[in-house]
Formats: C-alpha cells, structure tokens, sequence
C-alpha cells in the first residue's frame, strides 16, 4: 500500500517540528543551569525545556505514526489540529500582541483547517484504516483489502 503524498509531506513536516522542540528543549535546559538568574526562574526554565522535550518527542512518535499509517495518528492529528484552532482564536479573542507570518493567528487557524479537513478526506481515511489500495479513489473497489 503507497502512502498518500499528503500524508508524506505531514509526516516530514512533524519530524522537523518534533526535532526543532527537542533542540530547543535541551538547549532551554541547558541555559537554565548555566544563566545567572533566581531559583525561580531557573525552574521555569527547566520546567519549559521538559515541556519543550515532550511535545518534541510527541511530534517525533506522531510523525512515525503518519509514515506507518496508524489510524490513531489521523485523530490525534485532528484533534491537534482542532486544539490548535481553539488556541489561535483564543490568542486573538484576548488581543494578545500579534506576529506575522507563520505562527500568526490567522495562519496558524488557515493551516490547521486544512490538515483538520485533508485528514478526514475519504482517501486518507481509507489510508489509514488500511483499506487504500493505492489507486485514485474512483478506480477503487470498495471491497479490496490488502
């Protein structure tokens, strides 16, 4: 069974998040033991680079998970993409200050939408439910199982 190239660019796509939070993560940690700073802050620090190591091993698994096709990877990419979505209109309902470009709001909601509807498309679902054959959708015998 092909994967879909969709599913291909998700999966690339999270390694690279994933891999980017672990780096920042460990260098997070890093800087909190080593910068002069209070008790205090040196454990928010910590704190955020443990959380920073979590989220980026989590990525790391669901990109795995993407590249493998497991079913639970299309929904939690979906609730992802759902949360994502609730959190980026909470940014703008609190008028929290703006950036531009891709972690904007208004990109962040964009893109979320689209991975929240590509993962419900009937072919990737088929994908990861194992049912694809790897024809186009309307060529597909819906009895076909590989």
């Amino acid at each position: 069974m092909s994967r879909p190239i969709g599913v291909t660019f998700l999966a690339i796509l999270q390694l690279i998040s994933g891999l980017s939070n672990v780096l920042t993560g460990l260098g997070t940690i890093g800087l909190s033991s080593s910068l002069d700073l209070a008790e205090p802050q040196k454990n928010v620090l910590f704190v955020f680079g443990v959380a920073l190591l979590i989220l980026g091993a989590s990525s790391l698994w669901l990109a795995r998970a993407y590249a493998i096709g497991y079913e639970w990877a299309r929904h939690r990419g979906r609730a992802v993409a759902t949360l994502s979505i609730l959190l980026a209109f909470l940014v703008l309902l609190l008028h929290l200050p703006e950036r531009i470009g891709p972690s904007s709001p208004g990109f962040s909601i964009l893109w979320n939408l689209v991975v929240y509807v590509y993962l419900g498309r009937p072919k990737i679902v088929a994908y990861f439910a194992g049912r694809w054959n790897g024809q186009p959708w309307s060529g597909r015998s819906t009895s076909s199982k590989k």
